[in-house]
């Protein structure tokens, strides 16, 4: 007896793959109906992702508009606020004693 008439007798006559009832009628239809769940998901996903974007492009353009508008505001304090350097008080030869002077003037 041959090794292929041993597993002829061994196995079962037939096919022995079984389908269910109706399976190949209704593949074309849950096919189709998988891709269009796909395309769905798809399409939830890139809003999903457009919409997260926006947020974090308006949330940095916001936090930039506050730094420049603080900066802005911290040059215009710089710009009212006299500070007068001590080399500079040098060139107009303005002393101590001057300073003091027109303090206790401007205090009176």
């Amino acid at each position: 007896m041959t090794e292929e008439q041993k597993l002829r007798k061994i196995a079962p006559a037939g096919n022995p793959f079984r389908v269910p009832e109706g399976y190949f009628e209704t593949l074309t239809q849950r096919t189709m109906d998988n891709i269009r769940r796909q395309e769905r998901r798809q399409r939830r996903t890139v809003w999903f992702r457009w919409s997260a974007a926006a947020a974090v492009a308006g949330i940095i353009a916001t936090a930039g508009f506050f730094a420049l508008e603080s900066n802005t505001q911290e040059m215009q304090f710089a710009e009212n606020e006299s500070i007068v350097t001590s080399e500079e008080l040098e060139y107009a030869m303005i002393d101590n004693k001057d300073i003091e002077y027109y303090l206790t003037e401007a205090g009176d």
